[in-house]
């Protein structure tokens, strides 16, 4: 056989599956096969979370050593738009998918 025509190819070794009603029994015993759905988080929890993170940590580290060397201008681009908005935009979009 070529390869192309080996990947279509469904070898089952005389499985079946289940029959119809232990799969019923199953479904009320365990539930459908799906994911919990969590509940959203709110703007407040998402800053509580990012305000906890190492990274966010490190990047206010990074801005006090700017205002520490008198580079104010850098050190408040540094801790207001990379900081707050481009993190909490990130959470928000990953709790969203």
């Amino acid at each position: 056989m070529s390869p192309v025509v080996a990947r279509n190819v469904l070898e089952h070794d005389g499985l079946t599956g289940l029959r119809e009603e232990e799969a019923r029994t199953r479904l009320l015993q365990e539930g459908a096969n799906e994911l919990p759905a969590r509940k959203k988080r709110n703007v407040f929890t998402i800053v509580v979370a990012v305000v906890r993170e190492p990274m966010f940590l490190m990047l206010v580290a990074a801005g006090a050593v700017y205002l520490l060397l008198g580079e104010p201008a850098e050190a408040l681009m540094l801790l207001g738009f990379v900081v707050m908005a481009i993190t909490i935009v990130q959470e928000r979009r990953t709790s969203r998918s």
